[in-house]
């Protein structure tokens, strides 16, 4: 586990294979999951850190100067430096994930595919796939839970 996970889930990645390859010769490579922190003391996601800010006269706006250790929980109240508790983010409706490389004969024809959960099942989730340039029709695929990378965690609807 990183020391400081807000680092280590910033980490940019391109989605992009290189110029002149095709899917099949871009190797699957395994990200980390992303990385959500819960409440120690009540299992939340409610949780806040403090910061200072400074105005930036270059850029006309307020910059992050300083991020301190203490974190608190909107849900139960507690505080501590070590509040925080990471957990890898799983998928469920709604995330968007990556199909990993499945054992298939003949290859497997939706590895690095992104898509968007859409439906559970006992054996995994159904994953809608984005189209590509040359698809005419929506596609939708049950992959088991251990071929998904999960990208983002699924958007809230709350406000």
């Amino acid at each position: 586990m990183p020391e400081r996970p807000e680092v280590f889930m910033s980490a940019p990645h391109s989605d992009n294979p290189v110029a002149g390859t095709s899917a099949d010769d871009v190797q699957t490579v395994r990200r980390p999951l992303p990385l959500r922190p819960l409440c120690r003391t009540c299992g939340s996601e409610n949780l806040a850190r403090d910061a200072a800010a400074r105005w930036d006269i270059a850029i006309q706006d307020w910059t992050i100067t300083g991020l301190f250790d203490s974190t608190s929980c909107d849900d139960c109240g507690a505080e501590s430096d070590d509040l925080a508790q990471w957990a890898p983010l799983q998928p469920g409706i709604g995330a968007r994930v990556r199909i990993l490389e499945r054992p298939r004969v003949g290859g497997d024809r939706f590895r690095n595919r992104e898509g968007t959960i859409v439906r559970t099942h006992f054996a995994g989730f159904y994953v809608r796939l984005d189209m590509t340039s040359r698809e005419r029709t929506q596609k939708t695929e049950l992959v088991e839970t251990s071929h998904l990378e999960v990208l983002a965690p699924p958007y809230s609807c709350a406000g």
